[in-house]
């Protein structure tokens, strides 16, 4: 379905809301750039990706939203720029882009400061629906383990897939959002790719250290960081427990130990096998 703008543009301000690629890469001429959120929507990476970031036989994983009321989905508004007919070609380029997306809807978009009332008003977004008889490269639901697998190996026409899990965990992160999957995941595709090839760990430090302008490799350094952070702090956490429960009965400092044990166990899980996908009604961090 192609989106028509009335021909007399000035009639009609044209925005486009982006949550994946477009929130870096717009690819088009835009008179305005805003960030903010749309309500009861979530990011997901259940959209498979054969003609960008992947292979038919080897398809990679992008974002698609999913309905979910209560939460909050962070992106970027574009204002399209230009004439008419300037306007219909970056709306003709936005199909060829998007073409395996097979939704098109009008969402409103919300500011920081602003949860009542929206700033930008019917923004046309792409949506990957899970009806497989207009959406064949639909992934769906997959454990957390077995997404990153897929994006460290996928590669296709515009690139690897991991660049684009970079470029979207960079620009989220300047935003000021924070989700915490979306964090794991770039850490974990990082850890396999160094599994892959050791060399690649090595060589990206290598080369942070001698250009200093690789923003996106020092960032994933940084969330690799605050993976480990985050499992050493939680691992000094039952530490403590256990220290805490050795002034007590001998029965009763056997019990913390085993819940501990218990605890890193689940943590462990989180990040080899959870499904990326949040709690309902939990909503990310707004920036600050």
């Amino acid at each position: 379905m192609t989106v028509q703008i009335e021909e007399d543009s000035s009639k009609e301000q044209v925005w486009i809301f982006g949550f994946g690629s477009l929130i870096w890469k717009a690819g088009f001429e835009y008179s305005k750039r805003v960030e903010g959120y749309i309500k009861d929507y979530r990011r997901v990476f259940y959209q498979g990706s054969t003609d960008h970031r992947g292979t038919p036989e080897a398809p990679g994983r992008v974002v698609t939203l999913e309905l979910r009321p209560g939460e909050r989905c962070w992106g970027a508004a574009y204002l399209l720029a230009g004439t008419y007919e300037e306007q219909q070609k970056t709306l003709q380029y936005l199909e060829w882009r998007e073409k395996q997306y097979d939704l098109r809807v009008r969402v409103d978009m919300f500011g920081k400061d602003s949860s009542e009332e929206p700033i930008v008003k019917g923004a046309l977004t792409y949506i990957a629906s899970e009806d497989h008889t207009k959406n064949l490269n639909y992934l769906g639901i997959a454990t957390g383990e077995v997404i990153a697998q897929q994006i460290a190996s996928a590669v296709g026409p515009s690139g690897p897939n991991y660049e684009y899990l970079y470029g979207l965990a960079q620009a989220l992160e300047k935003m000021g959002v924070h989700e915490v999957e979306l964090v794991w995941l770039a850490a974990r595709v990082r850890q396999i790719r160094s599994e892959l090839d050791p060399t690649a760990a090595t060589g990206s430090t290598a080369t942070t250290a001698n250009n200093a302008d690789n923003p996106e490799d020092a960032l994933m350094q940084e969330y690799h960081r605050r993976a480990q952070s985050a499992a050493s702090s939680e691992a000094s956490d039952d530490s403590i427990r256990d220290h805490s429960s050795q002034q007590r009965s001998s029965n009763a400092d056997t019990s913390t130990r085993l819940n501990a044990e218990k605890d890193l166990q689940f943590v462990v899980a989180q990040g080899s096998s959870a499904s990326l996908r949040s709690t309902a009604g939990q909503e990310q961090e707004a920036p600050t």
